[in-house]
């Protein structure tokens, strides 16, 4: 064999390590092919006439329709769910990695094992922490959880306002974003538990002076706080005042909710961009999981206009609970194995302040199935 050729394994799809002289699977025979350059004439253990194409397994005589359209990959023992052909989910994430579903299902544990149960405003109790970390490397894939399906859309069109500093309940709706339905600006309609202040509240469409006024019209003064973050980021990258804040004590008393995420902060290592947010209070399964895509969405963004690598993504979380009409189905999803993370992809953009929610696609992205929680108001 060539010492210059690179050789990959078509059933796991790893490269080929040429001491050992095996790849990942390790399963015997391996159907390896050449790859990038080098001597292609002589395969080694090139797949024979008989070897399915969807799994690589050699077909036993009479099992020719078992492998037909891809009905011989293999399911989880531990999930049951289809996976890859030739190892258990839980083998193939390990090899490849998925730290984000690793991490929120360490803090979920955490929270079950060691949180305190308290009531709050909403009337559901909570069991929670005061103080935790969550922190990303985007280089890793992009941090939307698979072990439970998120709803991507929603999550970029609630970015899209933020950024536009939308304040108007109908302009998510007719985007299919209902995070804000049920809320609305509290001078509009005080806040309440009774039927008719809740359908008053969802029929206002006014949210008041929420995140993304905040972020581009702050104080009297109607101070642009996401332009002079992009517009430091490309001058003076190393500046370590790059920070939005959406919390204004002088206007929470006009805002839907009182922002849960109330800071963020960009710096600059190695031409590598990092984000780090701040959250006062974390609803660590309705909420958490949307907060993270979106700063990963945003720092995907803002990485592309100052033509920056996507570094870490750090949450810190403050207040950190779990409802308790939520613990049943947390303990499902606890049990699930994660899938390989996805991608995502932007491939028309111009500037963060043109960026439309449909310029961004989401690849690869092969979660479990959805789980229903109902959120606490």
């Amino acid at each position: 064999m060539n010492n210059q050729q690179q050789w990959k394994c078509k059933r796991c799809g790893y490269l080929v390590d040429m001491e050992l002289m095996r790849c990942k699977c390790a399963v015997s025979p391996s159907p390896w092919e050449p790859v990038v350059y080098g001597d292609t004439t002589n395969t080694f253990k090139k797949p024979k006439e008989n070897y399915c194409e969807h799994c690589y397994q050699a077909i036993p005589v009479g099992e020719e329709a078992k492998h037909k359209d891809g009905k011989c990959n293999e399911i989880c023992t531990t999930c049951g769910c289809p996976v890859h052909p030739c190892m258990p989910c839980e083998e193939v994430v390990m090899l490849n990695g998925n730290h984000t579903d690793d991490t929120y299902k360490d803090l979920l544990k955490h929270i079950l094992e060691d949180g305190r149960r308290k009531k709050n405003r909403t009337g559901v109790d909570t069991i929670g922490v005061f103080g935790a970390m969550v922190q990303f490397d985007l280089s890793e894939g992009f941090p939307l959880l698979t072990t439970r399906k998120l709803p991507f859309k929603s999550i970029k069109v609630e970015l899209e306002g933020f950024i536009k500093g939308i304040t108007d309940k109908r302009w998510y709706q007719e985007r299919g974003c209902h995070y804000w339905d049920e809320w609305c600006n509290p001078k509009k309609v005080p806040y309440g538990h009774d039927s008719e202040t809740k359908r008053k509240m969802k029929d206002e469409p006014d949210l008041g002076k929420i995140y993304g006024y905040q972020w581009r019209n702050f104080g009297s003064a109607g101070y642009d706080q996401l332009k002079k973050v992009v517009d430091t980021l490309k001058k003076n990258p190393t500046d370590r005042r790059m920070i939005v804040s959406a919390w204004n004590p002088c206007d929470l008393d006009e805002m839907a909710l009182p922002p849960c995420h109330f800071w963020w902060m960009v710096g600059v290592e190695d031409d590598r961009l990092n984000l780090v947010w701040g959250q006062r209070s974390v609803d660590s399964v309705c909420g958490l999981p949307s907060n993270i895509a979106s700063y990963a969405l945003l720092l995907h963004l803002l990485a592309k206009e100052t033509g920056l690598k996507e570094g870490t993504l750090t949450g810190q979380l403050v207040d950190t609970h779990i409802y308790v009409n939520h613990i049943d189905n947390v303990k499902v999803q606890l049990e699930r194995c994660p899938t390989l993370l996805p991608t995502i992809e932007t491939n028309k953009f111009t500037s963060i302040f043109e960026w439309t929610h449909e310029d961004t696609k989401l690849v690869g992205y092969n979660p479990r199935p959805k789980l229903e929680f109902e959120i606490a108001i």
